[in-house]
């Protein structure tokens, strides 16, 4: 059996906890009280198969916090991930973690993306003062799904963040999901049993990226997140499926990104399929 806990612990602990992978890849030196420092994040996020054809939404930000950035400056920005040890599961909850200090989102000047044929320009987004915590540029896209090694690179700023490029390699896409041992196909809701049920799935190629689920209710509102590695399976607690809805599968690979002026930070990819269900007593 899965344990389940309250998420508020790893909110408070998740980024000094180096198991927990919402910590932001990076290893920064202990930092003055008065320094700034920058943190990059650069998010994939991908829903669907590209057989449906799946669509890559891409947003970048880039932070600059007076010491190092914290998990409410993240949040803050909506690049916040939390997600449990592998073999565990949280019950969500609404808590805020306010940031320690202002965040200011860096102009890095012009993003672009490489992936195969896809060619896209990230869009820079004033976002506007928000209560005097956060202000500065979000950069978002929407392109082709990507697969293989993806390439981002910026002009750079002439005083914040000089021109660089960095390279990642996208995960697979997650395929061969059963629930239940039930073939799961986007749109037709799996009967399940009540008690714990089997998720399977076929395992990624390198076996390191970590696999959360969501399980949503029918209102759509987000009840539990379970965490796996990638090895092909796991068990979701009975506890979590009691009413019909759906899960969200995803697979997270995150790849770091530290260059000139970004002292710490995430290329990080997120593909997801969802699975209907019903629950069958």
């Amino acid at each position: 059996m899965i344990a389940l806990r309250s998420l508020t612990p790893l909110l408070l602990v998740g980024p000094l906890l180096g198991g927990c992978s919402a910590t932001i890849v990076g290893t920064p030196e202990a930092a003055d009280a008065d320094a700034t420092s920058v943190t990059g994040v650069v998010l994939v996020e991908q829903s669907g198969s590209t057989l449906d054809g799946a669509h890559a939404e891409i947003s970048a930000r880039f932070l600059r916090v007076h010491g190092t950035v914290d998990e409410g400056a993240l949040r803050l920005v909506g690049a916040s991930l939390q997600v449990p040890f592998p073999g565990e599961c949280t019950a969500l909850a609404d808590t805020d973690v306010a940031p320690t200090s202002r965040v200011e989102l860096l102009d890095v000047g012009t993003l672009t993306l490489e992936s195969g044929a896809s060619h896209a320009t990230l869009q820079p987004r004033r976002v506007p003062d928000v209560i005097d915590l956060v202000s500065g540029v979000l950069y978002t896209t929407r392109t082709d799904a990507l697969g293989g090694k993806v390439t981002l690179h910026a002009t750079g700023a002439a005083v914040d963040v000089p021109p660089f490029t960095v390279e990642a390699n996208a995960p697979s896409e997650l395929r061969g999901l059963h629930l239940g041992g039930v073939e799961a196909h986007e749109g037709e809701p799996v009967v399940v049993a009540t008690g714990p049920v089997d998720l399977t799935w076929q395992a990624g190629e390198l076996g390191t990226d970590t696999i959360y689920v969501d399980v949503t209710n029918l209102h759509g509102t987000v009840s539990v997140r379970c965490a796996f590695t990638d090895e092909g399976h796991g068990t979701l607690p009975a506890s979590s499926l009691r009413d019909d809805g759906s899960i969200s599968v995803h697979r997270v690979r995150r790849e770091a990104l530290v260059r000139a002026g970004i002292e710490r930070g995430e290329v990080r990819f997120d593909l997801a399929r969802v699975i209907a269900f019903r629950t069958h007593h």
